[in-house]
C-alpha cells in the first residue's frame, strides 16, 4: 500500500471517529425536559395537589406487591373508572376487586365507590399497568397527572391523585 492510499485511509478513519459522532450526538441538546412532580405524600397537602381519590379499608391485604390498580375510561358512564385489586384470601378465595367512578364535578375530589366483587382472581395484565403509580392526563389540560397507590396504615390502601400544574 503506497503512502497516498495510507493517508486516504487515515483521513477516512479520522472522519469516522471524530466528525460523525459530533453530529450524531447533538440530538440530546434538543430534548425537552419535563418537571417531575413532588411525590412525598408525608409532606403532601391540598395546596400541593395531593388528593385522596379512593381509600380501601375492607381488605386484609398488606404489602405493595399484593395490591394493584388501574385507571381506565368507562364508555358506559363517559367517565374514568378506578379499579383496585387486592390479593386477599381472608374471604376463603383469592382476589377482591373494587371500583370507583370519577366524580362528575372535578377529577380532583374523592371518587365514590361503585361496587366490588369477591373471588375474581388476580387481575389480568393491562397495557401500562403498574402496581403503584400511573401517569394520566385526566383533566385534559395537556400534561400528565400522577396517580399513586400508598399503604401508610397496614391493610389500608389509598390512591392519591397529584394534579400537574405545569
Amino acid at each position: 500500500m503506497d503512502l497516498k492510499t495510507r493517508m486516504s485511509c487515515l483521513m477516512v478513519l479520522l472522519l469516522v471517529c471524530l466528525v460523525i459522532p459530533a453530529f450524531a450526538g447533538g440530538d440530546d441538546l434538543y430534548q425537552e425536559s419535563f418537571p417531575i412532580p413532588e411525590m412525598s405524600m408525608s409532606k403532601a397537602t391540598l395546596d400541593q395537589s395531593a388528593f385522596r381519590v379512593a381509600t380501601v379499608t375492607n381488605t386484609a391485604t398488606t404489602g405493595h406487591g399484593n395490591v394493584q390498580f388501574k385507571v381506565m375510561w368507562n364508555s358506559d358512564t363517559n367517565r374514568y373508572q378506578l379499579l383496585i385489586w387486592s390479593l386477599d384470601s381472608s374471604y376463603g378465595c383469592t382476589g377482591y376487586r373494587q371500583w370507583f367512578d370519577a366524580p362528575t364535578t372535578t377529577y380532583f375530589a374523592s371518587w365514590p365507590r361503585r361496587g366490588g366483587a369477591l373471588c375474581v382472581g388476580w387481575p389480568p395484565t393491562y397495557a401500562g399497568m403498574n402496581s403503584s403509580m400511573q401517569l394520566l392526563d385526566v383533566d385534559g389540560d395537556g400534561d400528565l397527572d400522577v396517580f399513586q397507590l400508598a399503604e401508610y396504615v397496614p391493610e389500608e390502601w389509598t390512591v392519591y391523585l397529584y394534579q400537574n400544574l405545569n
